[in-house]
């Protein structure tokens, strides 16, 4: 019975191992990194490159419970552990410090008590998260229903980060109230995922960990590549038929245009067998995103944060393609803040409109509004976030 089994070993590490966790003495200069899933991604792996290129008095150490992320990032000559090994257990036991972008649990609940928690968080945007969102984990952990075992299961919803990096002041007071932490412990650092640009030693290691995949998205004979990345539909119910209602139609404006277009879905969305047709593509496994960002021309989206992203990046090519925007505030997700008056990109609200859209060319336009927002969300930031925010790792920890 896995599951039974998975409950006691979480009851026997929250109430007995984290405890006694604490005892053992932390080494400031060994700092773990993890992600949602054990994948190697986000927020936490580009201050982790960005650890490795600048700074030889930290150790950083990449933490994953997957074989093929940890022979992956061997073979790269990264320095990784996996998760349930002994070194894994002994690089928890000793890490000063411990970074991710979802929660503890991507590094461990039982084995860091003691250890400082950054939370580099996975996106801005306009949801209600964490205690916001009724389904997330600290929600969870703080249902007064629970039972004194209930508690003891879901300890980790409810464990709060030292440091939870923001990205500006507006969205530092939108974290701290979803969080319900102090403004101070959610300053506006920036994301590190967004630096490769702008540091030009993080972006020769990147090319080097990334560079071959992101350099088969396109070749000589393509003018335009386009990527449709939705946010997670939390009913999991199936809309890509409605957002793509006519594959020959899309492959034939993109063939006059010269154009490929991506489908990125997340990853825990079911992707439609064979549905990628021509010059319509599935999002290549194990290619980064964000590593890819120069080599994109625009980025279809909806509710999700890579909208900020985007604008962040690029004045160019922001769409935002919302056909089912009623169901999505109805059966999704709710959003805190009114979405036109906090987005800055051409707006399609049909299949019709993102076929005008991309064909006649518009799409890749700057869109007037996209300094405005970028400065709610980024402020007025215009270097790399990483160094800012190591620096507030380190003055939090002298202390």
């Amino acid at each position: 019975m896995p599951g039974v089994t998975n409950i006691a070993a979480r009851l026997f590490g929250n109430a007995v191992l984290r405890p006694l966790s604490g005892a053992i003495p932390r080494r400031r200069d060994l700092w773990l990194f993890g992600h949602e899933e054990g994948a190697f991604a986000g927020n936490s792996k580009f201050l982790y490159l960005w650890v490795l290129a600048h700074l030889p008095d930290i150790r950083p150490l990449w933490i994953t419970h997957r074989s093929d992320v940890g022979a992956e990032l061997k073979g790269k000559g990264l320095p990784v552990c996996l998760r349930g090994s002994v070194a894994g257990a002994r690089a928890a036991l000793r890490a000063g410090v411990y970074v991710y972008s979802f929660g503890p649990w991507e590094i461990s609940v039982a084995l860091g008590k003691g250890a400082f928690l950054a939370n580099l968080w996975h996106g801005v945007g306009l949801k209600a998260i964490q205690y916001g969102d009724p389904r997330s984990a600290a929600s969870r952990a703080s249902d007064p229903k629970l039972s004194r075992l209930g508690r003891i299961r879901e300890l980790a919803g409810g464990i709060d980060p030292d440091l939870l990096v923001a990205t500006s002041p507006f969205t530092s007071a939108h974290f701290a109230s979803q969080f319900r932490l102090p403004p101070e412990r959610c300053p506006p650092l920036g994301y590190s995922r967004l630096d490769v640009p702008l540091d030009a030693k993080l972006k020769r290691l990147v090319e080097r960990v990334d560079g071959s995949e992101v350099e088969l998205l396109r070749d000589e004979d393509v003018a335009e590549v386009y990527v449709y990345a939705p946010t997670y539909r939390d009913s999991a119910r199936d809309f890509l038929k409605d957002a793509i209602p006519d594959l020959e139609r899309l492959n034939d404006i993109l063939e006059e245009r010269r154009a490929l277009f991506y489908l990125k879905l997340h990853h825990r969305t079911k992707v439609p067998e064979g549905w990628a047709s021509g010059r319509v593509r599935l999002w290549p496994n194990g290619t980064d995103l964000y590593s890819a960002f120069e080599r994109i021309d625009g980025l279809i989206t909806d509710f999700s944060s890579l909208h900020y992203d985007w604008i962040f990046h690029s004045d160019r090519g922001a769409v935002l393609y919302t056909f089912d925007a009623d169901e999505y505030e109805r059966q999704d997700r709710s959003l805190l803040y009114p979405f036109d008056d906090n987005v800055a990109g051409w707006r399609a609200r049909s299949f019709d409109e993102l076929v005008e859209l991309i064909g006649s060319g518009k799409a890749l336009d700057p869109h007037p509004d996209v300094p405005r927002i970028r400065e709610k969300f980024w402020g007025k930031r215009d270097t790399p976030a990483s160094p800012e925010i190591v620096a507030a790792i380190e003055e939090r920890l002298k202390s």
